[in-house]
């Protein structure tokens, strides 16, 4: 069973803390592909670990009524797993975007 990591963390510097919820890239690609990523859920967070960055990498969104649906999305896709909550200081954010959704 697959982790998906739920954490706070300023996506902007200034802005107050958000949830973020995040999982392996490569593992949740396998459920959620990355074209349809962006447009299903809004946007996109790309993390790595910030004790090995190069190696671990994962994708995930923010905001309480994103995470409902990602989660969701996965289960619906078959995907299980379960919910870790851990401290936002394991995370280095790499990438993020906004887009329309559908």
């Amino acid at each position: 069973m697959e982790k998906v990591y739920k954490y706070k963390k300023k996506l902007v510097r200034g802005s107050d803390y958000t949830w973020i919820v995040d999982a392996p890239i490569g593992w949740v690609e396998s459920f959620i592909p990355r074209e349809e990523f962006a447009l299903l859920f809004g946007g996109y967070l790309w993390t790595s670990d910030s004790e090995n960055p190069t190696v671990r990498r994962y994708e995930g969104v923010w905001a309480q009524d994103k995470i409902r649906k990602f989660k969701r999305a996965l289960r619906e896709r078959g995907a299980l797993f379960e919910v870790s909550e851990i401290d936002g200081q394991a995370r280095n954010i790499m990438a993020w975007a906004t887009c329309k959704q559908k």
